[in-house]
């Protein structure tokens, strides 16, 4: 029927995300990872279009972001040492929220993120969060000269509000889920989609461990979240036969 010559092969993973990635893995700079962000549109485009479906499209979108992030974040790390302020005083997990933590980007996005970081002695604690105040600068700044726009909603680690130790996560969450007013319900809808995209796991799932329990002692809350949903959205339409007003 036919033959698979060695060319055929290196031509289609040159189209498929996982020589890439490699390459975007061990990337030495900015500069070079913005490039090879820009190289990736091909091979999201090539996979939508032979795939054919919005899954697809953001799955490739979703493992290029996570490996192009984790990159910045390594060479902001590198940049804090260089700069003689050090490694991390502190263990911490750098997280996607939104869009981002549903895995559910496509090509053209902003950012969504926050930082998460284990709270050290009282006597420390002023010089911990001005450690992590700069590197979250220097990661958001990395983000968006690879592409990743700044939110305009503010929603990045670079909010005083959305970085800080695990307590001051769980305080957030407490008072969102307390407040139950629009502007909360908007926060609840971005804040409470995230994931752990660098740093210890563990953190994040002690957050989001909290973040369960509260909902629980606060169904009204959870009933608020859903009618909100379901007047901001409409389900996807999987049968041509059903009719939608606006």
């Amino acid at each position: 029927l036919g033959i698979v010559g060695q060319q055929d092969w290196l031509e289609l993973q040159s189209r498929y995300p996982t020589e890439l990635i490699q390459t975007i893995t061990s990337a030495e700079s900015i500069e070079q990872l913005a490039s090879l962000r820009k190289e990736a549109n091909d091979v999201i485009w090539h996979n939508f279009e032979t795939k054919g479906d919005a899954v697809s499209l953001t799955g490739v979108v979703t493992v290029l972001n996570d490996a192009v992030t984790r990159v910045v974040i390594a060479l902001a790390i590198r940049q804090m040492v260089d700069e003689g302020l050090g490694e991390p005083p502190s263990p911490f997990a750098w997280i996607g929220m939104g869009s981002e933590g549903r895995e559910a980007q496509t090509i053209t996005t902003d950012q969504d993120n926050g930082l998460i970081y284990q709270a050290v002695a009282a006597d420390r604690q002023a010089s911990v969060d001005a450690w992590f105040e700069t590197f979250a600068e220097n990661v958001v700044a990395g983000l968006e000269r690879c592409g990743f726009h700044r939110c305009e909603g503010n929603v990045m680690a670079t909010n005083p509000d959305l970085r800080g130790t695990v307590e001051h996560w769980h305080k957030l969450f407490d008072r969102i889920i307390s407040k139950r007013d629009d502007e909360a319900l908007f926060e609840a809808c971005i804040y409470f989609d995230f994931r752990c995209l660098f740093g210890k796991t563990a953190l994040v799932d002690d957050v989001r461990d909290h973040l369960m329990k509260t909902i629980d002692d606060h169904p009204f809350f959870l009933r608020h979240l859903v009618e909100t949903t379901v007047q901001g959205s409409r389900p996807p339409v999987r049968n041509f036969r059903w009719k939608l007003w606006s």
